[in-house]
Parts: C-alpha cells; sequence; structure tokens
C-alpha cells in the first residue's frame, strides 16, 4: 500500500530523476569503486554483495549509453575511413571497399556515408563482443588461477567499463577543457592534437596498465612481479581485442549494407 508521501509530485519527480540519472546511492557507490577501486566490483559481485552495487552489464550499459551519445573518440565505432586506412587489415578492407563500390556503381562518399550510419548501430548493439573476446585474454592470463570463465567475463566487463569511462568520456571531456581554456588565454583559434601520437598513447596504456596491475592483487592476491607482467599481458590482449573487434565490426557492417 502507498504511503501519503509516495502520492504527490515531488515523489514523482524525484522518482524520475532517479531513473534518468542513476543518481541512487548504489549507482554512485559503484562508480566510484570502478574509478578508483580497481578489481572491488568484481570482488564484492562473487562475494554475494550484489545488492549494494550496480549489475556488471547494467553498469557497462549506461556507461556504453554516455560514450555513444557523446562519442569525441572514433575507438569502438570504427568509421569507413579509420577502417581503410588505419588498421592492420586496412589493405584487405580496402580492396573489398573498392569492390563493392564497383560492384554497386556507387560514389566512394555515399557508400561511406552508408558504412557509417550502419556501423554506428552495429557497434551498439555488438559492444559486448568486445568484451567475449576480451574475457578469453583475461582467462589465459590468469589460466592457472582456477576461476569459472565467468568470473574472468565479469573482470572483463568491469575493465571494459572503466576504460570507455575514463578514456572514452571523462579523459576527452577533461582536454577539451583544458585545450579550451588555454586557447582562451592565448588568444590562438585552435590546436593540433593527434589522438595516435605515443604522447597521447603511452599515458593512457600507463593508465590502464597500472588498473589491470591493482586489478591482479585485489582479485588473485598475487605479489608484485607477477602482477605487473600480467598487466603487461593485460594491455598486450586489450589491445589485440581492440583490433579484433573492429576487424569484427567492418566484417559484419558490410554483410549488412
Amino acid at each position: 500500500m502507498m504511503v501519503r508521501e509516495e502520492m504527490t509530485l515531488r515523489y514523482f519527480f524525484g522518482s524520475v530523476w532517479n531513473a534518468l540519472t542513476f543518481t541512487d546511492a548504489k549507482f554512485v557507490r559503484s562508480m566510484i569503486a570502478l574509478l578508483f577501486k580497481p578489481g572491488k566490483l568484481t570482488a564484492e559481485f562473487f562475494a554475494g554483495r550484489r545488492k549494494l552495487f550496480t549489475a556488471p552489464l547494467a553498469l557497462f550499459f549506461f556507461i556504453n549509453l554516455v560514450y555513444f551519445l557523446y562519442q569525441p573518440v572514433d575507438a569502438l565505432n570504427s568509421t569507413l575511413e579509420s577502417q581503410t586506412l588505419g588498421q592492420n587489415y586496412s589493405g584487405w578492407a580496402s580492396d573489398v571497399v573498392d569492390n563493392r563500390i564497383k560492384a554497386e556503381n556507387i560514389s566512394r562518399q555515399d557508400f561511406a556515408a552508408k558504412y557509417n550510419h550502419m556501423s554506428e548501430q552495429v557497434s551498439k548493439l555488438c559492444l559486448v563482443v568486445f568484451i567475449l573476446i576480451f574475457a578469453f585474454g583475461v582467462a589465459l592470463v590468469n589460466v592457472r588461477r582456477g576461476a569459472l570463465f565467468y568470473f574472468h567475463l565479469i573482470s572483463a566487463t568491469h575493465f571494459v567499463s572503466f576504460s570507455i569511462l575514463s578514456m572514452l568520456i571523462i579523459l576527452p571531456l577533461l582536454a577539451t577543457g583544458v585545450l579550451s581554456l588555454y586557447l582562451w588565454a592565448t588568444g590562438k583559434t585552435s590546436i593540433d592534437i593527434d589522438p595516435n601520437k605515443d604522447y597521447v598513447i603511452f599515458p593512457i596504456l600507463a593508465v590502464l596498465g597500472l588498473y589491470g596491475y591493482k586489478m591482479q592483487r585485489r582479485l588473485y592476491n598475487q605479489g608484485f612481479i607477477r602482477s605487473s607482467i600480467k598487466a603487461v599481458l593485460l594491455i598486450v590482449f586489450f589491445i589485440l581485442s581492440i583490433l579484433l573487434y573492429r576487424l569484427f565490426l567492418f566484417v559484419v557492417t558490410m554483410q549488412l549494407i
């Protein structure tokens, strides 16, 4: 039975606000743990304290939604240009695209528009595939720990969630703010920064490596050397997972357009 307070407009709009913004304590607690306590969400999940934190997939899909609404970096939704120019398989991909353009007698600009639209839709639906690919890497790194694959899958879900939130949402937002202040202070109109340069990529990999190290220490109770080696391996598998996911995305998109 509803109490009188639950029938007020204030209660109604407060519920709507919580539903739209996830500002309940469980979500805030989960975000803090995800960002600053690597491995804690996974450990708590398997310790049975699941009501205290947002479910792994729910947290991932919320972060995924924010990323695709904001999307300042073309990292997980690869455009036709990035697929045919910036990947290890770009030579093959470019030949496939050229053959399709000739077969359909369509301009490259029109084909790119079709491809990019479909790729965006596919990437929204298939990003879970990226987690699955990376989870195999996590399992290989910890193959002798005796844990079920499901444990590695949840661990991979939290790692990928952190990566998207920190590197593809928060970092670009902070960078945009800093650059805006710099341009305002110097009177310049623009500044050329290539996100593919070493001075951008190496700090990102260092942060992810540190996160992986702390995650290994918390989840597997391993020493400094072993955790450090496994953190490096995690980053290697993470990079390979991105490459495999982009290849998967290209193949699926080409089949659907």
